[in-house]
């Protein structure tokens, strides 16, 4: 990769950099938890999920449909809380394919921050 690449690549996008102050923030609201460094995949999944319903428990445009979406991502839970590795070391052994993982991980960061982006630029035009 060139110098001109790299430098180009340091540059954040200004929604990207408040997103990113958005997550350290919690993050460091919640260190007395002691790092994620421990947690296993099916732990982490699960939580996923939960903010996931959370997220999508918000835009719902009736509270019918936000109870059939909690109902909906509770069933979801369990199911991937039975499939999903158990252990980092498990996943290793099956031939976890990580760059992969990295980059879908990462769209997922990523269509969470065009969300709350948005729901900011709503925020900033009133």
């Amino acid at each position: 990769m060139s110098i001109a690449a790299e430098q180009e690549k340091k540059v954040l996008r200004p929604s990207v950099e408040w997103f990113a102050d958005r997550m350290e923030i919690v993050l460091k609201r919640n260190d007395y938890k002691g790092g994620w460094e421990g947690c296993q995949p099916d732990f982490l999944v699960d939580k996923l999920l939960e903010e996931v319903s959370e997220v999508i428990g918000l835009l719902c445009v009736t509270p019918e449909k936000k109870v059939a979406i909690n109902a909906m991502m509770t069933g979801v839970r369990a199911m991937v809380g039975q499939s999903v590795y158990k252990s980092w070391g498990a996943a290793e052994h099956r031939g976890l394919n990580k760059p992969y993982l990295i980059n879908e991980a990462t769209d997922v960061a990523n269509m969470s921050m065009m969300i709350a982006d948005n729901a900011k630029n709503l925020i900033d035009s009133v």
